[in-house]
């Protein structure tokens, strides 16, 4: 069911419409970008149907023909508006009028002094604005014999003056030989060289052989004209290739001068850069030098330091009576004690054993026990470094066996007691101090005694007393082994010594052979050393000199192989250019070549191409048309005869129905032999089965 739509206006009707007015330019532009925003359609252009260039398009777009949505014949499309404000908008009228005009302020006749009236005239512009006019005069100018029309002005600056003025002239009926240089200006021939001047005199002497050439009146004159003419043009030919080589000689002179600089530069950059690396180099041989010189008297001093702790060592501090050098030195006899002095404690401390009353009984040692304050029974710190490592300590097998028995017989203790009194003192007291979870033990208990039975303190006391004796013992095997460590150094102090405290004539006579000897051999090697170290200097000295000398050599040479490997970059880069531009000549001289007769070939084979497919087309349809005539004409006679289209129609259709029902039926014999064979198998195969079944059923009866 179609539906009427009724629009207020049409889209184009701000344009066909005589009566339509809009508001504004605006209004119409807008109202024609919606009309024109319809639906647009392709035009194709025939010129340019398979171009694929930009410029050439293959179509244009224009608005669809509808019923109301296209331009009438009479309306320009590329019209616009005018949208600028209209002049007369501005214009002012009415009683404002006056305040847009003025009255001069001047006399009359300020302005000139000549005759007429002086006015002074405004004009309104578009702007509102009203712009002042020049008081006009009326100039009287009388016909004189002469009038000045313009001359050159006299402000311009000299610089800015290039060109001189020329006035303008009539020349007389022998031209001057002056106006054949109006080509020459300023900065263009001028002022005049020695190459300007010969260029004149060549002019001037052409000219002169102009004038004098025969005229053209006869054959003759004619051939001895072309003839001179032809040896001027030889002539000037020579002298323009003479300029030409000149031209060229004085640019590869100006090539060798630039070649000569850069070459010059080059240098002086290379020298530069030399004496840049050789004060480099110098700086870091000093450098290295100064290092050297310097952990060279370092470890002079860490020498001579050495020997004299050596030989301070050597001495005896003990004849000297050095307390400090006895503690400084740990092979004297404050650290090493001679055996024949008897035993000597680590302590001197421990020779004095107290045994005070109080500690004697056990009330009186609960009444000390009363009197002392608490922080005496608080274990002290153990510091870390006051212990002995573990693998020093040979006692600790010793301690633990200790420890074992020591709880063996508190258990056995308290077996036996019927109490719940607990033994005097802490097993951990016989505890090795490796076995502490922490190397600084804090206790905050109180310590404190608790009564003992007899036996037990019996045990105890027999404990310590096993204690300390395996403790001496162990600090006797560590004496003994420190001993038999240090036998070598034991012996030779004991010879030196006896040797130092012999009085014989035998033992003062070796003791002072061996001073000699010893003196004699640091002199000797106090000249050898000075002799040998000046060797050695002066010849380090030269190996460094031959090292520089070599290094620099060295640089030299990289230096050349340098320049020489850029000399022939740079001239394998030339040649690889001038080939380059040979090959690019070469290839632009066939291509242009190629161009022009690949232009023609392409030419000639597409008309070829053209009309060898015209007349193929034209044959192939001759040919085609004679075969349908004679298709046509024997289906026309075969239409005349209806018996021989009856028997084709029933060759065509009935015959191969009938063949193919044959096929058919033969197709179905054959498979429904091999159905009843396979049918026939099936019967004697469950036949025999049934017969098995049957026996072993009857066998099961039985």
């Amino acid at each position: 069911m179609s539906r009427t739509v009724v629009r207020e206006t049409r889209s184009l009707d701000h344009m066909y419409d005589p009566t339509f007015v809009s508001a504004a330019p605006v209004d119409h532009n807008k109202l024609t970008m919606k009309a024109l925003s319809t639906n647009y359609e392709r035009v194709p252009e025939a010129a340019n149907y398979f171009s694929e260039l930009k410029n050439y398009p293959r179509a244009t777009l224009r608005p669809a023909k509808g019923k109301d949505n296209f331009i009438p014949k009479y309306v320009d499309p590329s019209w616009h508006p005018n949208t600028e404000a209209d002049s007369a908008a501005t214009m002012v009228h009415g009683a404002d009028r006056f305040k847009y005009d003025r009255r001069p302020l001047v006399k009359m006749g300020a302005f000139a002094s000549g005759p007429g009236p002086q006015l002074v005239m405004y004009d309104m512009q578009r702007t509102g604005q009203t712009e002042y006019r020049r008081p006009t005069q009326q100039v009287l100018i009388s016909d004189g014999p002469t009038r000045t029309v313009g001359t050159q002005s006299m402000y311009r600056e000299s610089e800015a003056q290039t060109v001189p003025y020329t006035p303008d002239f009539v020349a007389t009926t022998p031209a001057p030989e002056i106006l054949t240089l109006q080509n020459l200006t300023f900065d263009n021939g001028l002022p005049a060289t020695l190459f300007e001047v010969k260029i004149i005199e060549r002019t001037r002497q052409k000219r002169i052989f102009e004038q004098m050439l025969p005229p053209t009146t006869d054959e003759f004159s004619l051939a001895v004209r072309a003839q001179l003419l032809e040896q001027q043009e030889f002539k000037e030919w020579a002298e323009r290739e003479r300029q030409i080589v000149s031209l060229q000689e004085r640019r590869l002179a100006m090539v060798k001068e630039l070649i000569a600089e850069r070459e010059m530069n080059r240098k002086v950059t290379n020298d530069a850069k030399i004496d840049r690396l050789r004060v480099k180099k110098a700086e870091e041989k000093d450098r290295l030098f100064a290092s050297t010189q310097y952990k060279k008297i370092k470890l002079l001093r860490k020498m001579f330091s050495a020997r004299v702790t050596a030989l301070s060592r050597n001495t005896r501090p003990e004849a000297h009576g050095q307390t400090v050098a006895k503690y400084q030195d740990r092979a004297s006899s404050v650290y090493a004690p001679l055996t024949r002095y008897g035993s000597i404690p680590d302590t001197h401390t421990g020779n004095i054993e107290i045994q005070p009353a109080d500690l004697k009984s056990y009330s009186k040692l609960l009444q000390l026990e009363r009197t002392l304050p608490a922080s005496v029974f608080l274990p002290g710190e153990i510091r870390q470094e006051t212990l002995i490592p573990e693998i020093k300590r040979q006692d600790v097998p010793i301690v633990n066996a200790l420890n074992e028995a020591m709880q063996g017989m508190n258990a056995e203790s308290e077996r036996r007691r019927m109490g719940d009194m607990q033994p005097m003192g802490d097993t951990a007291a016989f505890k090795s101090p490796h076995h502490e979870s922490s190397p600084k033990r804090k206790n905050k208990e109180s310590a404190g005694l608790e009564e003992q039975a007899p036996e037990d303190e019996e045990k105890m006391q027999a404990l310590l007393l096993l204690q300390r004796i395996l403790r001496g013992r162990a600090i006797q095997n560590r004496m003994f082994e420190g001993k038999e460590k240090r036998l070598d150094l034991i012996e030779e102090l004991r010879a030196a010594e006896m040797m130092m405290a012999s009085e014989r004539p035998e033992d003062k006579e070796a003791k002072e052979a061996l001073q000699a000897k010893i003196m004699e051999e640091d002199a000797e090697d106090q000249i050898i050393g000075s002799v040998v170290s000046k060797a050695l200097d002066d010849l380090s000295k030269e190996l460094e000199r031959v090292q520089e000398l070599r290094r620099i050599d060295a640089m030299m040479k990289l230096a050349e192989r340098e320049r020489r490997m850029r000399q022939a970059s740079e001239g394998g880069r030339r040649q690889a250019e001038e080939r380059l531009r040979a090959r690019e000549d070469e290839i632009f001289r066939q291509v242009m070549k190629d161009v022009h007769q690949g232009t023609v070939d392409s030419y000639l084979e597409d008309i070829l191409t053209n009309a060898v497919e015209t007349t193929a087309r034209e044959n192939a349809m001759a040919e085609a048309k004679a075969q349908a005539a004679k298709i046509n004409d024997v289906v026309d006679s075969l239409d005349k005869e209806p018996e021989a289209c009856v028997r084709e129609l029933v060759g065509s259709f009935i015959v191969p129905h009938a063949q193919r029902e044959i096929i058919q039926r033969r197709i179905t014999l054959e498979s429904k032999r091999f159905i009843d064979a396979a049918r026939d198998s099936l019967d004697t195969t469950m036949g025999t089965v049934e017969n098995e079944l049957r026996a072993r059923e009857l066998k099961k009866d039985e």
